[in-house]
């Protein structure tokens, strides 16, 4: 067999070189990271632009007061309807796909080093 100090060095070695990649892994993982959120709110604008497409607006009911004179209050129910034209919709569907794919694409690249 060989000399013990030969196999510490050997260890060191190793250890030096599966650190050296790890954190080259943990960089190409940091650089991967600020796109995440333009993923994600193209995946959220598209959700939504979808459902705006779909439904056209949305209503809503809301309690106004009709009297109010001393111990005697009398509410009503107030239903209200907010329109969002198709196009609106349309628009934010597609754009949310193409920031969702523009976000994934610049995510993979992964700019090379320069030495020297």
């Amino acid at each position: 067999m060989g000399h013990p100090g030969n196999i510490a060095d050997d260890f060191r070695t190793r250890h030096k070189r599966s650190m050296s990649q790890s954190l080259v892994r943990m960089e190409t993982h940091r650089r991967r990271d600020p796109m995440k959120p333009m993923i994600l709110v193209g995946i959220l604008l598209a959700i939504l632009g979808g459902l705006a497409f779909a439904y056209q607006g949305f209503s809503y009911t809301h309690q106004a007061k009709v009297l109010d004179a001393g111990p005697i209050r009398a509410t009503a129910d107030k239903h209200n309807h907010v329109s969002m034209p198709p196009l609106l919709g349309g628009l934010t569907l597609v754009g949310g796909i193409a920031l969702r794919f523009v976000g994934a694409r610049k995510s993979s690249v992964i700019p090379c080093l320069r030495v020297g």
